[in-house]
């Protein structure tokens, strides 16, 4: 009996909605282009592995790193969060080496890309270009644009 527990689940999969009184094939996608509508709304990089690139910046003080992260489609708006999930979850590897974030923080963006700020004690050379990475494999960085 489905009903008799309200921790049952039901699974369906292959099911397809069709508009007026006419069934058309099933319509079968590639997981690329799913993913692709899916990254519309919600992008998320890191938590794979440790040191996981997120993308090229500037040290824009001798301890503040910035940069701007391009998504791979274009949002379906102006992002309107960005969560990092970690204060201190983040690096900078720059010629010098990797040098620990103290805290970091994701900017809005816009529907081409948002902004990653790291922020760290010192060390950093004002102009200078490097790599935001993550420290651990669950650090990561985020950005919705839900409606």
């Amino acid at each position: 009996n489905l009903a008799d527990n309200t921790a049952n689940d039901i699974f369906i999969g292959g099911v397809q909605l069709e508009v007026g009184g006419v069934a058309t094939d099933f319509e079968h996608e590639a997981i690329s282009v799913t993913l692709a509508k899916c990254q519309r709304y919600f992008l998320r990089l890191g938590s794979h592995a440790t040191n996981t690139f997120i993308a090229n910046g500037y040290c824009n003080t001798t301890t503040q790193f910035r940069c701007a992260v391009p998504f791979p489609v274009v949002m379906r708006t102006g992002a309107t969060t960005g969560t990092v999930s970690a204060a201190g979850g983040f690096s900078v590897n720059i010629a010098a080496g990797r040098i620990a974030g103290t805290s970091a923080s994701a900017g809005a963006g816009r529907d081409t890309n948002g902004t990653l700020t790291i922020n760290v004690g010192s060390g950093l050379t004002a102009g200078q270009g490097g790599q935001a990475e993550t420290d651990a494999t669950t650090d990561y960085v985020e950005w919705s644009a839900e409606i």
